[in-house]
């Protein structure tokens, strides 16, 4: 599968997607959850520093802010994927559509459905959709260290749920393991060039998987981006 380019992105709409902003202040207090130890605000502003670096329209790019604010809405690691996804994506009808054109609700819905495997087989996939799903798998490709540092607190979401470090390493295997087995990670050029960083990092990790469910230590700094 070839990559899409920005210029595949932006002329990838003909009509708009937002009727207007998104008022994230609403949703942020679910990411507060004390369980939430990756899968939080920090990982929110994580990708918002992706989005906001992005040569997109201004409504593209508060579409992927809204959808970035919404599929991990709900996260329960004993009820896993797809369920997860569903019931983030359900949110979008029951209380955020009303931000959203139909369009921008339906693709919206389809691109959080996506993120449960993040493996894109449908010929027709949007390149919007793939773009944000690069986004969200953009920390693969972080130096080490805060690889590590996010696989450890994934681990702590799974064990504020009883889950053993056995069994934790074990998903780490599948995982990771599936993921390598993929022709290709990334679906954009813009994310292309972590590519090879990710799959360095998923293989050191396969290799030293008792580090992946450590206690976390501090990292003080973050991944580039080429994003723009």
């Amino acid at each position: 599968m070839f990559a899409f380019t920005l210029s595949d992105v932006i002329h990838s709409r003909s009509t708009l997607l937002m009727r207007r902003p998104f008022e994230w202040q609403q949703i942020a207090p679910i990411y507060q959850d004390p369980r939430r130890s990756y899968h939080d605000v920090r990982h929110i502003q994580t990708l918002m520093r992706e989005i906001v670096c992005l040569d997109v329209p201004e409504d593209m790019k508060q579409w992927l802010e809204a959808v970035a604010w919404t599929h991990d809405a709900y996260y329960d690691p004993l009820l896993g994927s797809p369920k997860n996804e569903e019931l983030s994506a359900r949110l979008l009808n029951t209380s955020l559509g009303a931000v959203f054109t139909q369009e921008g609700l339906d693709l919206a819905y389809a691109t959080i459905a996506l993120t449960a495997e993040h493996s894109i087989t449908h010929p027709t996939i949007d390149p919007l959709s793939a773009l944000f799903m690069d986004i969200d798998i953009s920390h693969l490709g972080a130096a080490y260290p805060v690889f590590l540092r996010n696989s450890q607190l994934i681990s702590e979401e799974y064990r504020h749920c009883g889950v053993a470090d056995g069994v934790l390493i074990e998903g780490y295997h599948k995982f990771f393991d599936g993921m390598l087995s993929r022709s290709r990670l990334y679906y954009t050029q813009m994310y292309e060039h972590l590519e090879g960083p990710a799959r360095e990092n998923l293989n050191k990790g396969l290799t030293e998987d008792t580090n992946l469910v450590a206690t976390p230590q501090l990292v003080i700094f973050e991944y580039p981006s080429d994003a723009e």
